[in-house]
């Protein structure tokens, strides 16, 4: 009986352990289709295997590259493609996620055409 008073006491806080651990963990980017949620463009941020990415636009890959998720950062280097930044390939965005739609903030991107894409509309994973 004394124990399971003791499992009755802790309850709460076992509790508020699982919510935070759950909402925690669906703070995390992770690999998928992420599509705009801005209707007049088909846009969408595929994270796969191997760190790659790739960006579609009106489902052709516009862009292709490497990611690396880092201290809640999403650090971005564009390889290829018809509008990847060759000239400044790299990028730092961090996120925030939201009933499941994500919204990424430049840190820094001295590409102002990807800046804008990626900065001025929110995502869902699919």
């Amino acid at each position: 009986m004394n124990n399971y008073k003791q499992v009755l006491l802790n309850l709460p806080l076992i509790l508020l352990t699982v919510i935070l651990i759950s909402c925690n963990a669906s703070q995390e980017l992770k690999e998928g289709t992420y599509t705009s949620t801005e209707k007049s463009v088909d846009l969408s941020i595929r994270l796969y295997g191997g760190n790659k990415y790739k960006v579609l636009m009106e489902g052709e890959t516009v862009v292709e590259g490497i990611y690396e998720i880092k201290d809640n950062r999403l650090i971005i280097t564009d390889k290829k493609g018809s509008h990847a930044c060759l000239d400044n390939p790299t990028a730092t965005y961090r996120w925030k996620i939201k009933d499941n739609e994500v919204t990424l903030m430049a840190i820094s991107d001295e590409c102002s055409g990807r800046k804008a894409a990626l900065t001025s509309q929110s995502f869902i994973m699919e």
